[in-house]
């Protein structure tokens, strides 16, 4: 399972940045409930460059987020 979750999450020829992947994983971590996931991929959100702001507002309401139009695809 570790290994799956390294390629997906840190290969580097994935089509997506880093920070779209963990924005991804937020969003599902946030709809699904899951406050272990959460607090990893905002903070791995975080280490990639999202500011706070736009991370605390993502866990409460990723709809209303400041996110590119890209980024608002993506979630």
């Amino acid at each position: 399972l570790q290994g799956y979750i390294d390629r997906l999450m840190r290969s580097d020829d994935a089509l997506l940045t880093a920070l779209e992947r963990e924005l991804l994983a937020l969003v599902v971590s946030v709809e699904n409930r899951c406050d272990v996931c959460v607090m990893s991929h905002t903070a791995a959100l975080q280490r990639h460059g999202l500011a706070k702001h736009a991370v605390d507002t993502l866990t409460i309401n990723w709809r209303s987020a400041p996110l590119t139009a890209r980024q608002r695809a993506l979630a």
